[in-house]
């Protein structure tokens, strides 16, 4: 048993990719039950006649609370041993359940993840994944890198030791970083199906709520957030990594810098 955890909020595209989600979920899967939190949408009665015709349980908020709290809230009603947070915005696959599900036969495995489409995520199939274990089978595994959660399954005795994820973050951005750090953390693995991906229409509902020049402001500020809370677990030598690449954002490496000068 699968319980699929997606948030959902938007007009026009949002809601025509969401209805196209559920469609597929519909299509290719087994076994599950749909926790859908609607987040105040206002075309929410465009999604619900599809959405009638999966086994699910139904939270409707009456305002937008961003996706780490749409989550949580479903998450506290998730009692599957298999949970799977899915943006509304992805597209599932044939097989998508199984394939994410193989890894975890490997008990250290405590999150999987797919590959997906669009070239913005370091997950894209073209994209090089470094970091990671080639195991027999296709699949990589990790101690250190993290998985984007637009994706991702996550064993039951994952969340009942770290627990649901930190609304520190607000409507997104950073929680899935700063969870994959506390798996890492606890002695757990990430793994990446490589035999499978999953369409993603990156960042569809952000773009559309906040356009994206704020949306990658946003993005950096998660980032620098994640790093602050991380400090504690971070050598001179693993800031110092950081600081040099050239891609980390003003912020960040203000936090980082700062960091360095108070040891």
């Amino acid at each position: 048993m699968y319980d699929i955890i997606i948030p959902h909020y938007g007009r026009g595209r949002p809601t025509e990719l969401c209805i196209r989600c559920l469609e597929t979920i519909r299509q290719y899967s087994t076994g599950y039950r749909i926790i859908f939190v609607d987040n105040g949408s206002p075309e929410f009665d465009r999604v619900a006649p599809e959405l009638s015709l999966h086994p699910h349980i139904l939270i409707r908020m009456t305002e937008n609370v961003g996706f780490v709290k749409a989550t949580n809230a479903g998450l506290y009603l998730s009692d599957a041993p298999y949970v799977v947070l899915m943006n509304n915005d992805t597209e599932a696959a044939e097989g998508w359940l199984e394939k994410l599900r193989e890894p975890f036969s490997d008990p250290r495995v405590g999150l999987c993840g797919p590959v997906t489409t669009t070239p913005l995520s370091w997950q894209g199939r073209r994209r090089p994944q470094s970091g990671w274990e080639l195991l027999p089978g296709g699949t990589l595994q990790a101690r250190t890198a993290m998985l984007a959660f637009f994706c991702v399954m996550i064993r039951r005795e994952v969340i009942a030791e770290i627990g649901v994820l930190d609304e520190d973050f607000g409507v997104g951005f950073g929680d899935d970083d700063w969870y994959c750090h506390q798996a890492h953390k606890a002695g757990w693995r990430l793994a990446l199906a490589r035999n499978l991906i999953i369409p993603h229409h990156h960042r569809t509902t952000f773009t559309e709520l906040y356009g994206r020049e704020e949306s990658l402001a946003m993005q950096w500020d998660a980032l620098a957030m994640f790093y602050e809370k991380k400090l504690p677990d971070m050598s001179d030598e693993e800031i110092q990594q950081v600081l040099d690449n050239p891609t980390i954002g003003r912020r960040v490496a203000d936090v980082l810098k700062g960091a360095l000068a108070a040891r």
